[in-house]
């Protein structure tokens, strides 16, 4: 016998099937039109690739979907990949997968993300999980599938970890600098260095988005590992900051070399401030390796060449600039984003700190 619902005010209720794969679905209403209403919000969401009955489902089921169909067509495609890689690597392979969405409660979480920790992973990697984890409960209680957010009151139970950075010395940048003049990657290397832009915005710079007169750079684009242009990381990166004044000349020797380099392989596009030598977008790995291949000469430690931004930001720090500067050239979209990484200072305006910037 069908289970009676609960009657409404004037003691009625009325009842509309509809067969969804298969298997006869009940959607009840005060009303006819109520009830068929109901019926077609369910098969419009549907049609949109919602799933309706979502705090039903598994979690691997539920949050596979959401990843594919409200996520994947919002994010960059290296975000995407990380969150795709969380998914799998910690949720699909745990019991958890297997629970239904409304059934998972805080206490749940805290349970595994304290396993986590005895299993030996950082305070970085259970933060990641529970972040997407958070981002996807949020998303269900937003939309009205559940009624709380599980991840609401979890608490991490590792130890944040010290986010001091590895930097290159004053001393370290001059050598690096002076090995690498010559190099067709001189001038980005000095670029790097002294603004601490990061290398996909400077492998995406075309000459339109650089001012000698001004000596500023327009920031409004970037380049991923698979050489596709993307917009920036956040709407905060989208910036225009300032070059220093010896700059000026690098950037024209470079114009030149670009214009030989053209009249070699015969190519057309001559846009890109920084091309590979047949016009195109530079490979970031052949940068990085040519980037190797100078510090093993002069003997320094590799690091990857995003450390010249921790390099720019701590040395600005040592000069006495404010977060506030510092972040502008960074393109943080917060002070606190910059002093939660790099610390803390006190100072002026971009033009006079990025001259400051002593080196080459």
């Amino acid at each position: 016998m069908a289970k009676s619902k609960k009657k409404y005010g004037d003691g009625r209720y009325v009842r509309v099937r509809k067969k969804i794969n298969g298997v006869y679905r009940d959607f009840y209403g005060t009303s006819k039109r109520d009830a068929e209403r109901k019926r077609d919000e369910y098969m419009q969401q549907l049609a949109m690739g919602i799933n309706p009955d979502l705090a039903k489902e598994t979690l691997s089921q539920s949050m596979g979907q959401w990843l594919e169909v409200v996520e994947k067509g919002q994010l960059k495609e290296s975000s995407y990949e990380r969150y795709e890689a969380i998914f799998r690597i910690y949720i699909q392979s745990n019991p958890l997968a297997n629970l239904s969405v409304g059934t998972i409660k805080g206490i749940t979480l805290q349970h595994w993300y304290n396993q986590l920790a005895k299993d030996g992973k950082t305070h970085s990697q259970i933060n990641n999980l529970n972040k997407l984890l958070n981002k996807f409960f949020r998303y269900a209680y937003q939309e009205g599938y559940i009624n709380r957010n599980p991840c609401s009151n979890v608490k991490n139970p590792v130890k944040k970890e010290d986010k001091k950075k590895d930097v290159f010395t004053i001393e370290e940048i001059e050598k690096i600098l002076n090995a690498s003049k010559g190099s067709r990657f001189y001038c980005l290397i000095k670029l790097l260095a002294t603004t601490g832009m990061r290398l996909g915005e400077a492998m995406a710079l075309t000459w339109d988005d650089v001012d000698l007169e001004k000596q500023t750079i327009k920031i409004d684009k970037s380049m991923n590992k698979v050489r596709e242009i993307t917009p920036p990381k956040t709407k905060s990166s989208n910036r225009t900051i300032a070059f220093q004044s010896s700059l000026v000349a690098d950037f024209k020797a470079k114009r030149v070399l670009n214009a030989k380099e053209k009249l070699l392989a015969g190519y057309d596009r001559t846009d890109l401030v920084f091309p590979n030598e047949a016009g195109e977008l530079q490979d970031q790995s052949n940068f990085r390796k040519e980037f190797e291949k100078i510090l093993g000469k002069i003997e320094i430690r590799y690091r990857p060449p995003h450390t010249f931004r921790h390099s720019f930001t701590s040395i600005m720090r040592q000069n006495g600039y404010s977060l506030e500067v510092i972040a502008d050239i960074l393109g943080h979209s917060s002070i606190l984003t910059t002093g939660d990484i790099y610390s803390h200072a006190s100072a002026d305006d971009l033009k006079k700190a990025v001259n400051s910037f002593k080196i080459g």
